[in-house]
Order: C-alpha cells, then structure tokens, then sequence
C-alpha cells in the first residue's frame, strides 16, 4: 500500500491528507496528471521497484518505451511476476481510482461541488 500512497499523493496535493474534507476540483489537466501516473504505478508493479516519485511528474503523452528508457537507464527490463495477484489487484484499485475521478469530473459538469476527504 507504500507505493498506492505514494501515487495518490501525485494525484492529490498535499492539503488534502489532513483527514479534513477538502474542495478538490476534477479537472482534465488532472485526470492528465492520473493516467500519466498510472502507467508509471503499473511500471512500478510489474518491476517491483518502489521509487515512483523519482519518475513523476511527467508529460502524458510520453511513450511508454521513453519513459522506462528515462526512468530506468536501460532499454531491457526484468519484469517481475508480482506474487498474490498483484498485479490483478494493482489494476482493480488503479480501476477504482479511475471511476472515482470520472464521478468528480462528472459531478464537477453538472455544478456540483465534490469533495474529498483522505483517511489513513
């Protein structure tokens, strides 16, 4: 759950892990900031390597290959097979994510004000 923590501490600025519940505004330029971090969460998964903030942020629309070449510092890569199925889980919570920011970003259409509260 360290690197789960790490990432959404990317997503969500740092006011928000007060406990306290918190105006947050679901923008596309942060849902950008989402899937740019996913796939670096996904990297991270599937390589077994912990150091996510040291490959965020990054543009959106870098490749794949780019960015494991930046990151990494090589063009071959051991992947490791996550044990306990998580890599199944990383995926269902990154689907979580996912569908709680498309509910802000579509509560955030309709003029609402959704919130967010961060407990841990």
């Amino acid at each position: 759950m360290r690197l789960e923590n790490r990432f959404l501490r990317f997503v969500f600025p740092d006011e928000m892990w007060d406990g306290e519940e918190h105006r947050f505004e679901f923008t596309r330029e942060k849902y950008g900031r989402l899937q740019a971090g996913a796939y670096i969460y996904l990297v991270c998964v599937m390589t077994g390597k912990e150091e996510i903030e040291k490959m965020l942020p990054m543009n959106a629309t870098e490749k794949m290959g780019h960015v494991l070449i930046k990151v990494f510092g090589k063009t071959e890569y051991e992947i490791v097979m996550p044990s306990n199925d998580s890599l199944r889980s990383a995926v269902m919570w990154l689907e979580s994510l996912y569908k709680f920011f498309e509910l802000g970003m579509e509560l955030e259409e309709n003029g609402k004000n959704p919130r967010v509260r961060i407990s841990w």
